[in-house]
């Protein structure tokens, strides 16, 4: 009988050596892969950092931002009103806030903790409503909606794109949305996204705020009453001490105040009162002039339909003129305009109003050059007046604020104005100025007007430190002093103050509010926050277009992409295993 033959054990042990120091080859690595990733766990607990690797830098938060946020010493609550299910372009709103809210969370130290709460969730309609007029009367101005169900019916739905922040006992709310007429909801929410950091900002800055700069509505010459700039002043309340000063010719009675305002004065100022505002500017004070060159009576207007329009002399003249400015005595009229009801009903029959465009109401529109209204929505005005630059000082830099549209004019006054030119067709033709100053900014050192005159007599005898140069200052000129008044209404023995720059007629709110806001930011000197509103971030949206063309096209390919891909990548390591391990 054969005998078989007998393998040689070291043979085996040959195979069995070498398997073995794969697996150990294997382990060593995986080990060291381990390890490695424990490590670099190790390191980025220590050295912790983030890359911000888009074009725009959209989640790199500003110095100011950063610093402020750094010495946070305790924890910020954040609660948005965005939450649940939310129309397409409202729910981009929330993930570029939540994206912004883990950037402040992160620069903060995890200091900043954030939710987002759902108004429409609750299940009661009775405490769902009772909710929502809490929010309204905590001035969150909610935005109505409308979505199509799946029967296709139609349901309102109101979204309240705004926050509230609570910091060591104090709160804070900041809207992130501002509706502007002349966008769609897509630009308007775009814009909210480029805003996110000015917004969250300003208010962390009002919450961290120690002491509020001053500021006065002056008062003695027939300007805005307290009502007619309360809803502004409410406003300003947040990050100003706000008062009412009666001026006198007391030189040094407003060296109290970093801001000053002069709302729609309707007499003249002596010239003991231009030298108190002169000195007050001289010492670096800051003005907000809102001033009506020409005085038309509207409520006369709207009374007999009819009124007439003349110039006023307020003697500010020549100390506007000192400072390179002049105040023409014309009325504007513009293409871009806000309508005004008339009775299109023949006689006889009952009132229909009908609104109509009315040329001396027009909506100005925000310099896209300055940081303050950069991306304001248009201003609402009454009558106003065109404003010329002189060039008379060179040390002095100005910035327009407000202009009409590029199909405007002015006209001489006195006049009659009657509400039946509504019903007058206006061609472009006769609107041949374009984008016409209204308001201007000035900002550097300004020269006294009485360097030059007999400074005692005027001031009385007082005994002051005359000034004829200034430090840096600034000042902003409006020709339109009732940019900033607000509606009243008055029913019974309640006063209603309705928002500045909401139009009764169209029910739509303008910018006045927001503009003059971030004028007397800039006055009070918070560049940190203005400079915010430069910030650009380039919003990619697909081409719907694109999208109704090709539909079909693309939803194939997102379909078998990936399924193809997947493919690819076992098919190649396969092949890769095959050429590894086969020979």
């Amino acid at each position: 009988m054969p005998r078989l033959p007998k393998f040689p054990p070291f043979r085996r042990m040959s195979h069995l050596g070498r398997a073995a120091q794969s697996v150990l080859r294997d382990g060593a690595i995986l080990l060291y892969a381990l390890i490695a990733v424990a490590l670099l766990n190790a390191l980025g607990q220590v050295f912790y950092f983030r890359a911000d690797l888009t074009g725009d830098k959209r989640y790199t938060l500003s110095p100011a931002t950063r610093a402020m946020l750094d010495t946070l010493p305790s924890t910020l609550y954040v609660r948005t009103y965005l939450g649940g299910d939310l129309p397409l372009e409202f729910a981009r709103l929330r993930s570029s806030l939540q994206e912004m809210l883990e950037e402040y969370s992160v620069a903060s130290h995890h200091r900043v903790q954030f939710l987002h709460e759902d108004p429409n969730a609750i299940a009661d309609e009775r405490e769902r409503a009772h909710f929502h007029d809490q929010l309204i009367r905590d001035g969150i101005t909610p935005i109505s909606t409308q979505e199509r169900s799946k029967d296709g019916s139609l349901t309102e739905r109101l979204v309240f794109p705004a926050l509230t922040m609570s910091y060591a006992g104090r709160t804070a709310q900041a809207h992130l949305y501002h509706e502007r007429i002349t966008l769609s909801a897509a630009d308007n929410v775009d814009l909210a996204i480029q805003s996110l950091e000015h917004t969250l900002t300003t208010a962390l800055a009002r919450l961290l705020r120690s002491q509020k700069p001053s500021l006065a509505f002056l008062h003695g010459h027939d300007e805005l009453s307290e009502n007619e700039t309360a809803d502004w002043a409410k406003t300003l309340s947040d990050d100003f001490e706000v008062s009412h000063h009666t001026l006198t010719p007391q030189v040094g009675s407003l060296d109290g105040y970093h801001v000053a305002i002069v709302a729609n004065p309707t007499r003249p100022y002596t010239e003991g009162e231009k030298l108190v505002l002169d000195q007050y500017l001289m010492r670096g004070g800051c003005l907000l002039f809102m001033v009506s060159p020409v005085s038309v009576g509207l409520d006369t207007l709207q009374r007999g339909s009819e009124t007439l329009a003349y110039p006023v002399d307020h003697n500010l003249g020549d100390l506007f003129f000192r400072w390179g400015v002049r105040l023409s005595p014309h009325l504007l009229q513009d293409m871009q305009c806000a309508p005004v009801p008339i009775n299109t009903a023949l006689a006889g029959q009952p009132a229909r109003f009908t609104p109509m465009p009315w040329l001396y109401f027009p909506l100005l529109t925000p310099g896209p050059r300055s940081l303050i209204s950069r991306n304001v929505n248009l201003v609402y005005s009454h009558f106003p007046s065109p404003i010329e630059l002189t060039q008379g000082v060179d040390t002095l830099r100005g910035q327009v604020l407000l202009t009409t549209s590029a199909h405007a004019r002015a006209l001489s006054v006195p006049r009659l104005i009657n509400l039946e030119e509504v019903r007058q067709p206006i061609s472009p033709q006769h609107m041949n100025l374009s984008y016409v100053p209204v308001g201007i900014t000035l900002e550097g050192r300004f020269s006294s007007l009485y360097a030059h005159r007999p400074v005692s007599s005027i001031a009385g005898g007082q005994q002051f430190e005359f000034r004829e140069r200034g430090p840096v200052a600034r000042m902003a000129i409006i020709a339109d002093g009732s940019i900033a008044r607000n509606d009243v209404r008055v029913r019974g023995a309640q006063t209603q103050v309705l928002p500045l720059g909401f139009d009764r007629f169209t029910q739509q709110t303008f910018g006045n509010k927001e503009l003059l806001s971030n004028v007397a930011f800039y006055l009070a000197g918070f560049d940190d926050l203005l400079s915010l509103r430069g910030r650009e971030v380039r919003v990619r949206i697909l081409n719907q277009e694109t999208i109704v063309q090709h539909r079909q096209r693309w939803q194939i390919l997102n379909l078998l992409l990936p399924s193809i891909l997947l493919l690819l990548v076992g098919a190649a390591w396969q092949l890769l295993r095959w050429w590894r391990y086969a020979r």
